[in-house]
């Protein structure tokens, strides 16, 4: 594992080590993870879902009691080049048309991986294969095999694009930014994590954290 995959996986595990005690109450030894076929880790049943992503300078998470996806991805010009690789072909001629290539590209990239996330396919659901529909206010959907998914477009930096989607019809209720040091002092304060850990994840690139809830039972 490179020296960028351990910061990472640090990082990623103090956040959700401060999500889990913290605003949802859970108790060290609840925290255990599993996994699907593919891969995508998850708590026992009963449990809270969650899914994280990261980009450049930002780590984001998103939580809920239904199957959840995150993505985040910096707008990049490079980002045209995957136009062939996830766009349909009605999306491919309203891209044509748009001034604002990339940030078209990246909007849809972040709102067709949030969904495989949620589903749990990650990238072997071909994203061609993904056409969210817009029902207004930065909301989506796509549908399935007949179940609906709820996804939304969030507004948080201009230079990154951000989506959640959930398998639930419940969409965001709120967004919290934390920095970085706060997930470590925790850490710390609960021994949740190793010092190995703790010091790796003090190097990791982002110096703030979005987590994101879907449900209201959380306690902070």
């Amino acid at each position: 594992m490179r020296p960028e995959q351990r910061m990472r996986l640090a990082a990623a595990e103090l956040l959700l080590d401060y999500v889990f005690i913290r605003a949802y109450g859970l108790k060290r030894g609840e925290i255990s993870y599993r996994y699907n076929a593919l891969g995508k880790p998850l708590l026992h049943p009963g449990l809270p879902h969650f899914n994280v992503s990261h980009s450049g300078d930002w780590m984001v998470a998103a939580f809920g009691y239904a199957p959840v996806g995150i993505d985040v991805e910096r707008v990049d010009e490079k980002l045209n080049g995957l136009v062939p690789l996830m766009l349909t072909g009605r999306e491919r001629r309203e891209w044509s048309f748009t001034p604002g290539r990339e940030e078209y590209v990246c909007s849809r990239w972040v709102l067709k991986e949030s969904f495989v996330k949620a589903l749990g396919v990650g990238l072997q659901y071909p994203l061609t294969g993904v056409d969210p529909y817009q029902i207004g206010g930065g909301c989506w959907k796509h549908v399935h095999c007949g179940k609906a998914y709820d996804l939304k477009l969030i507004d948080f930096d201009s230079a990154y694009r951000l989506s959640v989607c959930s398998a639930s019809p419940k969409l965001p209720e709120r967004t919290k930014l934390i920095p970085l040091r706060d997930c470590i002092n925790f850490g710390i304060q609960n021994s949740a994590v190793s010092m190995r850990k703790r010091r790796t994840a003090r190097e990791v690139k982002a110096s703030s954290i979005v987590y994101i809830t879907l449900n209201r039972s959380t306690q902070d």
